[in-house]
């Protein structure tokens, strides 16, 4: 069995402790993630964009919580730095997805890094205090998202673009000095959604030594069909189209950008159905569009190790 480390899902916030140790109502849990070949999650802390401000940090803090439990309730590794990556049994890091619980104080990084915080998605869609998401017509990169950037890499915390409009995209990649990633995105030449990478933005995150996770979400490898709801249709034969994608990325920037980001319990009718199913599922797929073996340990999981190796703190 491949182990598989994935880069994105919304357990945490959707199901709390609870969920993540154990409910077959959700998508993701432990046992199934075990399951599947699992050994490493990025949990990431969806904040609605009704909260803005205190509201949100307090949001985020309380998710926190349910993540310290879940750690220790499970006997579950935290990463937090590069070494922690070495760790036996089941491993988890921490995320915000949206960088609106910082509230646009720099000192909110430092306190969000203290209680494990290794990865922030700057922005979910529409616009914040650190620049435009992919609905948003605020600044790219306001003077706090410059800020933050050169702290988030002083620190060791992966800056992801998922969710960033072009503008920010760009603004991100000229002014880095380590390797962003796009924790989960596919690519819009395939499927023509602002959600997904261009050609030009892969070929350059590739070039920078960044990631793409490939994502399980529908409307990101698929177009609904006529009058369905875009984030509620089922995709079908979704994982042959998904390792499409996965194809054409590695084609054009080379098969070291790609990991995964199931996005799982973000969405509703993921193509790889639930957390068991990496190497039943997804697996076939990536061997029927001609991945090699090593290729394939790459985007389960080796691709993803080496590059939170690079920018995790030591």
């Amino acid at each position: 069995m491949i182990p598989v480390f994935d880069l994105h899902c919304d357990t945490l916030t959707k199901g709390g402790a609870e969920g993540l140790s154990g409910d077959p109502n959700l998508q993701w849990d432990l046992p199934r993630f075990k399951q599947g070949g699992g050994q490493l999650q990025v949990h990431a802390i969806f904040t609605p964009p009704k909260l803005r401000m205190g509201d949100a940090t307090l949001f985020a803090i309380s998710h926190i919580g349910e993540w310290e439990r879940y750690l220790r309730e499970n006997e579950v590794g935290a990463v937090r730095s590069q070494a922690d990556l070495e760790g036996e049994g089941s491993l988890s890091l921490l995320a915000l997805e949206d960088g609106a619980p910082l509230g646009g104080e720099l000192s909110m990084l430092d306190f969000f890094f203290e209680l494990g915080v290794r990865l922030i998605t700057l922005v979910w869609s529409c616009d914040n205090e650190v620049g435009r998401g992919v609905t948003g017509t605020g600044p790219a990169l306001t003077p706090f998202g410059k800020n933050l950037l050169t702290k988030m890499e002083n620190l060791g915390v992966a800056v992801d673009l998922s969710h960033a409009s072009e503008g920010l995209f760009w603004d991100v990649l000229e002014r880095a000095t380590k390797p962003p990633l796009a924790s989960h995105s596919n690519a819009r030449a395939l499927r023509d959604h602002p959600r997904n990478l261009t050609d030009s933005q892969l070929i350059a995150l590739g070039k920078k030594g960044g990631l793409v996770g490939l994502t399980f979400v529908p409307a990101f490898i698929g177009c609904p069909p006529s009058k369905e709801v875009e984030w509620e249709f089922a995709l079908e034969e979704g994982a042959s189209q998904l390792a499409n994608h996965a194809r054409h990325i590695a084609d054009l920037a080379g098969v070291e950008i790609l990991a995964l980001g199931s996005d799982f319990d973000g969405t509703t009718n993921p193509v790889v159905g639930d957390a068991s199913g990496y190497q039943e599922v997804l697996l076939p797929a990536l061997d029927g569009v001609g991945f090699s073996r090593v290729e394939v340990e790459g985007i389960f999981h080796a691709n993803a190790h080496r590059y939170l190796s690079t920018v995790l703190p030591t």
